[in-house]
């Protein structure tokens, strides 16, 4: 599991639970995800805490954002007919039938860690992102443990260079982060339209107009 050995108040895989902080429209909660199915008969699950925190709908948000994370609802067969023909790739197939690449919570987390994680090991990244979300986060503290969530556009828009650098950035890098929050909060930037778009050299046309995002 790609997030085996994560920061356990951040985001982490252990003993077949993944557990992360979440923001359920400005309500923060802690999900623990597991799997109580076979590979023949699949069924994940989820836990939110404090269990009394989200209304239904609330619930029902969140249940989308980890569907979203973890692809539940994406049909991979096109993928496995694609890739039928190329030798390495069936073996994977073959080995691993099901796997899908987890991705972050929101695309802002995305946006911004692709930021960080340029022409840098992604080792060293992981570590900036975990001491940034620490430093600039909102924390929830759940059976007496504080737990931190990935911070938002506000919040890294008024974020100081003394910050940014303190968690390992640098000064350019801290830049880029802080526009894009601000384009994000004046409306200038729309993430989510891109959810829209069917062509993928017109997101990326519309994104490398963003100063510090590159092709």
């Amino acid at each position: 599991m790609i997030f085996s050995g994560g920061d356990p108040q951040i985001r982490t895989y252990e003993k077949g639970i993944f557990r992360q902080v979440l923001d359920s429209r400005g309500t923060l909660v802690l999900v623990e995800v597991f799997s109580q199915g076979t590979a023949d008969a699949p069924e994940l699950c989820f836990t939110i805490r404090p269990g009394d925190a989200l209304s239904e709908q609330g619930r029902t948000a969140v249940s989308g954002i980890i569907s979203s994370m973890f692809y539940i609802n994406e049909d991979i067969s096109p993928f496995y007919h694609e890739m039928h023909n190329d030798p390495i790739m069936a073996s994977l197939i073959r080995q691993l039938p099901g796997v899908k690449i987890p991705i972050t919570a929101t695309l802002f987390e995305a946006l911004v860690d692709s930021v960080i994680e340029q022409q840098i090991s992604l080792k060293a990244a992981h570590s900036i992102e975990k001491r940034l979300i620490r430093a600039t986060g909102r924390t929830l503290e759940v059976h007496h443990q504080n737990y931190y969530g990935y911070p938002t556009p506000d919040m890294l828009a008024e974020t100081s260079d003394r910050t940014f650098r303190a968690c390992g950035l640098t000064r350019r890098k801290g830049e880029y982060i802080r526009g894009i929050s601000r384009d994000i909060l004046s409306g200038s930037l729309d993430l989510e339209n891109f959810r829209t778009y069917t062509d993928t050299e017109a997101i990326i046309r519309e994104l490398t107009k963003v100063r510090g995002v590159g092709r």
